[in-house]
């Protein structure tokens, strides 16, 4: 009485390059038993007679092989994907409208480091995280791992309105009466403010100067990031 060669098998396993792409695959090489050979990736439930197995997820598969004579051996294999490849941004607004301060620092986690990053939708990458000297507006981030898998977010930075003001001048009634006034209305920027009629040497909370004499004056006023708007004015006196 002749046996056959014990029934069994090797598998070749390839992992998932990013989460979640079902690239994953399985390749059985079947000795021994009764050939031709069917195989399974399910405990046995549905067989094919192909070996290879393509398009898996990550998971744990029941693997079997069964020949001619419907003899069996079965193994656990793992496809194992990496995590999910994922990131947050600090996002540094703007101070100064137009000044072009704006900054976002990316931090990647899970996939395949080392990573590379891009704010213009993975048209341009670079491998610092961080990206500086920015103007206001919308930023589509990238970042891509070591297998070119990709995690892409909508970012935002935002600039104050620009910091403007208008002058309400009262010139003096009299020469040398010293009756003349500067009030400042100011707008935009980030309140609160503070106000200076020579050329930003010295401030006050209050907006409005008087007891002036005529001449001209450089009205200036800083807001709370220390952006700054200038002006000259004149006060006439007859």
């Amino acid at each position: 009485i002749t046996e056959a060669e014990a029934l069994d098998f090797t598998e070749m396993v390839t992992d998932p390059t990013c989460s979640g792409d079902g690239t994953g695959a399985i390749e059985m090489t079947a000795t021994g038993g009764t050939a031709p050979y069917e195989y399974s990736i399910d405990d046995g439930v549905t067989y094919q007679t192909s070996n290879l197995f393509t398009a898996l997820a990550g998971g744990d598969y029941s693997t079997t092989v069964k020949d001619a004579n419907d003899c069996e051996s079965n193994h656990m294999v793992t496809i194992t994907e990496p995590a999910a490849l994922s990131f947050t941004e600090t996002v540094t607004d703007i101070d100064c409208s137009g000044d072009d301060s704006g900054a976002i620092e990316i931090t990647a986690t899970g996939g395949t480091a080392p990573y590379e990053y891009s704010i213009d939708d993975g048209v341009t990458y670079q491998t610092s995280n961080l990206f500086t000297a920015l103007a206001g507006g919308d930023y589509s981030t990238t970042v891509k791992d070591a297998n070119d898998c990709e995690s892409n977010h909508m970012v935002t930075i935002t600039e104050p309105v620009a910091l403007s003001f208008t002058e309400t001048v009262t010139d003096p009634a009299c020469n040398d009466d010293g009756t003349g006034a500067i009030e400042i209305t100011a707008t935009g920027g980030t309140a609160p403010y503070e106000y200076s009629i020579d050329d930003g040497v010295t401030y006050q909370t209050s907006n409005l100067f008087t007891s002036l004499a005529g001449g001209d004056y450089s009205t200036t006023v800083k807001d709370a990031n220390d952006c700054e708007s200038n002006h000259m004015v004149t006060i006439t006196e007859p």
